[in-house]
């Protein structure tokens, strides 16, 4: 196309994909397999996945530390709780080197949005979620959940269901009385 050509569907890519962005969000505040009102504002991605022997579960849960979370076994479902804490503003003026206002950055606790307006930090872009969640998985009849282990690394949670051995049962007749 030449320069000058006007085209009408020059636009209607991006907003294609901000649509998609908004019915996503929405999707997923909806369905996040937690109870109705209960203020979860984000759900980690996870992959599912079976073997003859287990049941593999991992999620994407960067920034959240193993005593943040909590894993749980009832009536056969797995339940995953946890809380990735909000990013700091913190004041990161006069220090020595990117290295050190990185550490302390990191190493701030967040407070009352006062101590961003007495830095005169704020934020421009906020994408990241943060904030409590729950996920929920319904697991197999044959799911053994003495033997669940889970393992955090990378901001990856993976859980390892093992499955009990299936016990072959010869086909019976039953009577109609």
């Amino acid at each position: 196309m030449g320069k000058g050509h006007w085209n009408p569907w020059a636009g209607a890519d991006e907003l294609r994909q901000r649509m998609d962005r908004l019915l996503e969000e929405a999707l997923r505040d909806m369905s996040l397999n937690a109870p109705a009102g209960a203020g979860y504002r984000w759900s980690p991605q996870a992959d599912v996945y079976e073997t003859p022997q287990a049941l593999v579960a991992r999620l994407d849960v960067p920034g959240v530390s193993a005593e943040q979370l909590v894993l749980e076994w009832s009536d056969g479902e797995l339940l995953v709780r946890g809380e990735r804490p909000a990013d700091c503003l913190a004041d990161v003026q006069g220090s020595e080197s990117p290295e050190y206002a990185a550490r302390e950055y990191a190493a701030q606790e967040c407070e009352a949005q006062e101590s961003s307006e007495a830095t005169g930090t704020a934020f421009l872009v906020m994408e990241r979620a943060h904030g409590p969640f729950v996920r929920r998985f319904p697991l197999p009849h044959d799911a053994d959940p003495e033997g669940i282990a889970a393992t955090l690394k990378d901001g990856v949670l993976t859980i390892i269901v093992p499955r009990r051995p299936r016990k072959f049962q010869a086909p019976r007749r039953v009577t109609i009385g």
